[in-house]
């Protein structure tokens, strides 16, 4: 939950090649076919955020860089949609923003990784530890 300057260093890919209006449908379909679940489920909030850097440690130690989409957040996990495959166990390094625009970098694990379509992926991600929606949330979402 620092500030970790290494994510910001290398270029990050965008996989996910979603235009604005493909991404909003994408979020919509998510929100019927899912109805509430993470909401429920897991305590999250809506959380819609592009072009979050992501960082997925493969097992084979190599390391996977990209531009990812978030969907639902809250204190202990999120939900974000990738343009690949992640196993479960993966450990994953994100950079959230806060509303003064500050990354706010959180690590954590993926706990589920769910085909959606094409190459798009809806991951789940397990922070390792709780975090404070206060700085990143809007009061409208908090």
């Amino acid at each position: 939950m620092t500030k970790d300057p290494s994510i910001e260093i290398v270029p990050f890919q965008d996989l996910l090649l979603l235009g604005e209006s493909e991404r909003n449908s994408l979020f919509n379909e998510l929100d019927k076919s899912h109805s509430g679940n993470a909401t429920q489920v897991y305590n999250h909030k809506v959380f819609r955020d592009t072009n979050l850097k992501f960082v997925a440690y493969q097992p084979g130690g190599t390391q996977s860089r990209w531009l990812v989409a978030s969907w639902t957040l809250g204190s202990t996990s999120m939900q974000i949609l990738t343009g690949r495959f992640l196993h479960e166990g993966t450990i994953t390094k994100i950079a959230l923003r806060t509303r003064a625009g500050l990354p706010m970098v959180v690590t954590g694990r993926v706990v589920s990784c769910e085909h959606v379509r094409a190459q798009i992926h809806l991951v789940l991600l397990k922070f390792d530890k709780d975090i404070d929606l206060t700085p990143i949330l809007s009061s409208k979402s908090a």
